[in-house]
């Protein structure tokens, strides 16, 4: 159950969250500025890297740095990206490339474990 939490669920509402949400609110806020996009970048990035830091669960800055600020960094340019073309979803296609990359990694340090070489 988990896994589908992670897999499914967790991108989903993510990418409400970090990225549609954040988005949409600095767009109404600030308009077409020339800042705007870089605005709508820390208004993303920096509570998606925050949430994944997660001290208490025993994860590091480097951890919230790789997974928050380079994984939340192509999560928001993939939004922008999908948001130029006519007739795609910003936001699916951002919580479906979420959805693969967590299910990528799910796989890869599950076989990893199985295999032996994490524990």
């Amino acid at each position: 159950m988990l896994a589908v939490a992670v897999v499914v669920f967790a991108p989903i509402v993510e990418t409400f969250l970090h990225f549609w949400l954040p988005i949409v609110v600095v767009r109404k806020v600030l308009g077409q500025r020339s800042g705007t996009s870089f605005v709508a970048w820390l208004a993303c990035v920096g509570p998606f890297a925050y949430e994944h830091y997660g001290g208490d669960l025993g994860r590091s800055a480097l951890t919230a740095l790789c997974t928050g600020l380079v994984s939340g960094s192509c999560f928001y340019f993939c939004f922008l990206t999908a948001g130029k073309n006519e007739g795609v979803s910003p936001f699916w296609t951002t919580a479906l490339c979420h959805a693969l990359f967590n299910g990528t990694v799910l796989v890869v340090f599950g076989l990893a474990y199985v295999l032996g070489l994490w524990s």
